[in-house]
């Protein structure tokens, strides 16, 4: 990382090093989100393989005595699946935040400096965080139980 920094001279330059260091801290945050929003369509159809395999044409064959397992009913309910976005959205950005500090502490020793440079991305992974749990509050807001 220190070398990354070292030579740069012109402002842009730096903009651009800061950019390629500090954005593969956001990646816990695409993996939080993917894991919020499709875990339940994950568990959904990896249960449905089960069935596929033991009919795999559709025939009503069970070559491997498997298609009776299928029932159709959710393995997890909304709840558990919004708590489980919840979750996984916190975590995911708990640990981008850390990162983000790992990299902001190891590149500027300064403490004023490392607050100050660090307080947009801090900003930006707030409202994300904030955006996210809004958007899976929302049917929990309109369809109460």
């Amino acid at each position: 990382l220190t070398q990354h920094f070292a030579g740069t001279g012109a402002k842009q330059a730096d903009e651009r090093r800061w950019d390629a260091v500090l954005a593969p801290t956001l990646v816990p945050i695409a993996i939080a989100y993917a894991v919020a929003h499709n875990f339940s369509t994950w568990v959904e159809q990896l249960r449905a393989i089960a069935p596929l395999l033991s009919d795999p044409m559709g025939n009503g064959w069970n070559l491997l005595g498997l298609t009776t397992r299928y029932s159709g009913e959710p393995i997890l309910a909304a709840r558990g699946t919004w708590y489980l976005a919840f979750l996984a959205i916190i975590v995911g950005h708990l640990i981008s935040v850390w990162l983000a500090h790992c990299v902001m502490r190891e590149a500027l020793h300064n403490v004023t400096q490392r607050r100050r440079a660090s307080l947009p991305l801090m900003l930006l992974m707030i409202a994300y965080t904030g955006v996210s749990l809004a958007i899976i509050a929302e049917p929990i807001a309109f369809f109460p139980d």
